[in-house]
């Protein structure tokens, strides 16, 4: 059976004798030490991943807490949530855009793509807002 991670799928082909599973189960394992290595920091490095890992119910709660934040945001800003969402261009638009989309990632702990998604924007340019921030 096929197991996946966040290159792709891989099947049984590629790593015999393993079912499905996730990257972090065959490092584990000790078949890939050799590209990550081993020891405290790979172990607090994958369970950092695993606390990332969302249920579909609290991927639910952080999406519906996110939309909350931007109808706040919206608000205190003077802002119309569907101008933010249609990926306007203009500069308050778009400032206010890159300021959600640090706090839907940073503080709801939302995807880049789920981000994106509640903003009217790519991956991509989530992604680059936050690097700006960053420099910042």
């Amino acid at each position: 059976m096929p197991f996946r991670t966040s290159s792709g799928t891989f099947g049984p082909a590629l790593c015999p004798g393993l079912s499905a599973g996730t990257l972090h189960h065959v490092i584990l394992r000790g078949m890939d030490e050799r590209i990550l290595g081993s020891g405290p920091f790979v172990a607090r490095m994958l369970a950092a991943g695993d606390a990332r890992q969302q249920t579909p119910q609290a991927r639910g709660h952080r999406l519906r807490q996110a939309q909350a934040l931007m109808r706040q945001r919206c608000r205190r800003e003077q802002v119309g949530l569907e101008e933010l969402r249609m990926g306007s261009r203009r500069r308050r638009i778009a400032a206010v855009r890159a300021r959600l989309a640090v706090d839907l990632v940073t503080r709801l702990g939302l995807s880049l793509a789920d981000a994106a998604r509640q903003l009217g924007v790519s991956t991509s340019g989530t992604a680059k807002a936050l690097a700006r921030a960053e420099r910042l």
